[in-house]
C-alpha cells in the first residue's frame, strides 16, 4: 500500500478578534477546513471572516525575438 502525500497550498485567512480588529494570516495547509483549524489552534475566539487559496505563480519563460 503506497501512501499518497498531503499536498499544502498556501490559503490567506481573514479573521477578527473579539474587539474587532482584522487580521490577515497565510498558512500552509491542506484545505479551506485544514486553514481554518490552524488559526483557531493558535486563538480559538477569533471570528473567520473569509478564506481563499494562493495561486501559485509560476515564471514564464519569454521568448526573445529573432
Amino acid at each position: 500500500m503506497t501512501l499518497i502525500p498531503y499536498v499544502r497550498h498556501e490559503y490567506t485567512v481573514e479573521h477578527e478578534d473579539r474587539f474587532g480588529v482584522t487580521y490577515f494570516d497565510m498558512v500552509m495547509a491542506c484545505s479551506i477546513t485544514d486553514a481554518k483549524e490552524r488559526i483557531r489552534g493558535r486563538s480559538p475566539y477569533v471570528n473567520i471572516r473569509a478564506v481563499s487559496k494562493n495561486p501559485s505563480i509560476k515564471a514564464k519563460r519569454s521568448r526573445s525575438p529573432i
